[in-house]
């Protein structure tokens, strides 16, 4: 659910916005692009995944050239993404937050996943288009 801070409904109050679960937002998926250090331990990242399905922005590490960066994150469902904030709360891009190198790097391991899960599913006598 989100407050849509540009439509009030004849009573003054702004409308919500539903996304239901056939919406299509998986997060767990948008947040595998992102090179998260608190996806490593189990119990960081369900308090991660918990903090953003109730529309927290909440801190984390991405790990950019083997240091840690610190970044905010929310989870955006209407576009299907997160957003990502700098230390000041500025809006800024994935491509802004990583640097270059890391999006090549980023653009490699997922086609390398996007491999292994075609092959898990061609042993699994499923075919994926």
């Amino acid at each position: 659910m989100q407050l849509d801070f540009n439509d009030k409904n004849p009573n003054g109050n702004f409308r919500i916005k539903q996304f239901h679960s056939d919406y299509g937002y998986d997060l767990e998926k948008v947040l595998q692009q992102f090179p998260l250090k608190d996806l490593l331990n189990k119990v960081e990242a369900d308090k991660l995944h918990d903090g953003l399905k109730n529309g927290n922005r909440i801190s984390v590490s991405f790990v950019k050239d083997g240091n840690e960066h610190r970044f905010y994150i929310e989870a955006n469902p209407q576009f299907k993404s997160v957003n990502i904030y700098d230390e000041h709360s500025r809006k800024i891009t994935l491509h802004t937050a990583l640097g270059n190198k890391t999006m090549d790097a980023m653009k490699v391991t997922h086609k390398v996943n996007e491999q292994q899960q075609q092959n898990q599913a061609k042993k699994n006598g499923m075919r994926i288009s």
